[in-house]
């Protein structure tokens, strides 16, 4: 009998495709953005929203969490070469993301 192989899930990275595939994934398990939305207490829209790329870590992975894949895989954009969390930031150069805490530009990190 020849071995099955299990196809990888690869990620849109088009935020309106990605809300799709989270949305479907999720259904896949039952779930669904309401229900993320009561386990964390905030409204569907900022759980679609997300999906769909507007920054929230926290539920970024509970998003990652509940389709059980690593947040860096779901939401790559958000994280550096290295793994860590880029922190969205809004400066004069229109500069959209910085890697460092709390909003600080790449260099004063």
């Amino acid at each position: 009998m020849k071995p099955t192989t299990v196809p990888t899930l690869v990620v849109p990275k088009n935020p309106v495709e990605r809300r799709i595939f989270i949305k479907l994934q999720l259904e896949l398990r039952g779930l669904s953005f309401a229900a993320i939305a009561r386990q964390r207490g905030v409204a569907r829209v900022t759980v679609s929203k997300t999906a769909a790329g507007a920054p929230s870590a926290p539920l970024q992975a509970a998003l990652a969490e509940a389709i059980e894949m690593p947040v860096e895989v779901v939401f790559p954009e958000r994280f550096d070469r290295n793994g860590r969390r880029v922190t969205p930031v809004r400066s004069r150069q229109d500069s959209r993301y910085a890697s460092g805490a709390h909003g600080q530009s790449a260099e004063a990190a």
